[in-house]
């Protein structure tokens, strides 16, 4: 399920199910908003074979003018927390990641 009231928020949700070695369920829920042009937040978490997870992300995006981009994210699995992030510059010749 996919659901944008406006172009600046998105709501999406899901149900499944597996049927793999066991048969098993899952969910999940998310939402983003776009802060402007370049700005974005997002929240989200799902669980699914005994396993919950929860994130809140930020991303940045100026591709088209400088070539930079970055994203954090700071989520839970199974409560315990974990935070991550990147960065990618990239111009005609040169890309870098990190």
């Amino acid at each position: 399920l996919f659901h944008a009231p406006n172009p600046r928020v998105t709501f999406n949700a899901s149900v499944g199910m597996r049927n793999e070695q066991a048969r098993s369920f899952f969910a999940s829920a998310g939402l983003n908003i776009r802060l402007g042009a370049r700005h974005s937040v997002s929240a989200g978490g799902s669980y699914g074979q005994g396993q919950s997870n929860a994130a809140l992300a930020y991303q940045y995006s100026d591709r088209q003018r400088s070539g930079l981009s970055a994203q954090a994210t700071l989520g839970t699995l199974n409560a315990r927390a974990r935070l991550t992030g990147s960065a990618h510059w990239e111009s005609r010749y040169t890309a870098l990641q990190g």
